[in-house]
């Protein structure tokens, strides 16, 4: 049995708005399509089937079975259900957040591919990263354990969580999967105020007011006077709101286990991001200050420098030394793969080898200009 795919054709979409876009036109002559796709053998033709997208409310009934399973994953967790003694509401909220999300997304770029049930699971795996997060922070004064040890040994209960954590763990998934990726200050805050519809469509939630929450605010000052204690924030460094943006995201994807792809003009703190974050996670602590985030695994970067001369061995050979060196242990292992856009013009197709790695637990950085 031989089974392929393969990606359409698909059409560039003109946006009124085309002067925020950050695009590299392809040196070709089919600067009219969306990317690059290769053509396919006329013989081939009549065995290709397509199958469409899936339909709302398909989608809908998938994400809901996807945020059934939160925390499955542990072993003492594999057969309990953790919305087992909720509310009916707190699961119906999640589930129905995500959906409009994924649908404002795609409605945003004109294009059903933009996102898909992937970026559902990511959602769900920041969501359940931050919960337990939340609590390892109020807990670390008095154990003062290794987060990683923390994670695969805590018992999260649906009955421990307060409302609030709940809220902060769905504002920080909606923030990191969805709302970072829109550019305009108007569709974010309409982003905004339909989630907020959404929450107060729940009885249970009516009383908290989303646009006043101060979650991503607070999580943004922990990191940033985390990296002022360590004096690894240069002085003259203006901390604008993509430089705090980017800052989290990296921190929460490296922890959370997900790809990351950083997009930007030059000058919108992409690189600067992730050196920073190298260089203060890299095993350092504050002295008697037993601060949670000294808990967290240090972490070791891997860089592949992107060119329209990039092959497929090369990359594979970044990614093979971060799976070393993670598996001797002490690092997190983290590949960042700078100026990716460029390495996807080359003529030696070599991204196509990062299917492998962004669909396990390995994770990737990707950074374009």
């Amino acid at each position: 049995m031989f089974v392929a795919a393969c990606n359409p054709y698909q059409f560039k979409k003109v946006s009124k708005n085309s002067k925020n876009d950050v695009v590299y036109v392809h040196p070709t002559k089919e600067n009219f399509l969306s990317h690059k796709v290769l053509p396919i053998s006329f013989s081939s033709l009549m065995k290709i089937h397509d199958y469409g997208s899936l339909g709302e409310n398909v989608e809908q009934a998938y994400i809901r079975g996807i945020m059934s399973t939160l925390f499955r994953g542990k072993k003492k967790a594999k057969y309990r259900n953790f919305w087992a003694n909720s509310p009916q509401e707190y699961l119906d909220n999640l589930v129905s957040i995500t959906s409009f999300c994924q649908k404002y997304i795609k409605s945003l770029n004109k294009n059903h591919s933009t996102l898909s049930l992937r970026d559902v699971e990511r959602t769900k795996k920041v969501f359940e990263f931050y919960l337990v997060f939340q609590e390892y922070k109020k807990t670390y004064s008095r154990n003062q354990i290794p987060f990683e040890k923390f994670r695969k040994t805590y018992e999260i209960e649906f009955e421990k969580i307060s409302m609030e954590q709940f809220m902060g763990a769905v504002i920080v998934s909606v923030s990191l999967n969805y709302l970072n990726r829109i550019v305009l200050h108007e569709e974010r805050a309409k982003l905004i105020e339909e989630v907020e519809a959404i929450f107060k469509r729940f009885e249970v939630f009516k009383i908290y007011n989303y646009s006043d929450n101060k979650t991503m605010e607070n999580e943004y000052a922990m990191i940033i006077q985390r990296l002022k204690d360590l004096g690894s924030l240069p002085k003259d460094l203006a901390v604008n709101t993509a430089l705090k943006e980017n800052l989290f995201s990296i921190f929460v994807s490296i922890y959370s286990r997900i790809p990351l792809f950083i997009c930007g003009k030059p000058g919108s703190s992409k690189s600067v991001s992730v050196d920073i974050i190298r260089r203060s996670y890299d095993g350092q602590k504050i002295g008697g200050s037993h601060d949670f985030l000294d808990g967290m695994k240090p972490i070791k970067i891997h860089y592949y420098q992107g060119s329209d001369q990039s092959t497929d061995k090369g990359i594979n050979k970044v990614f093979e030394k971060a799976i070393y060196e993670q598996q001797k242990g002490g690092y997190q292992s983290v590949v960042f793969i700078d100026e990716i856009g460029l390495a996807e013009l080359s003529p030696n197709n070599p991204l196509k080898v990062l299917h492998k790695y962004l669909d396990t637990t390995s994770h990737v950085f990707g950074k374009g200009g």
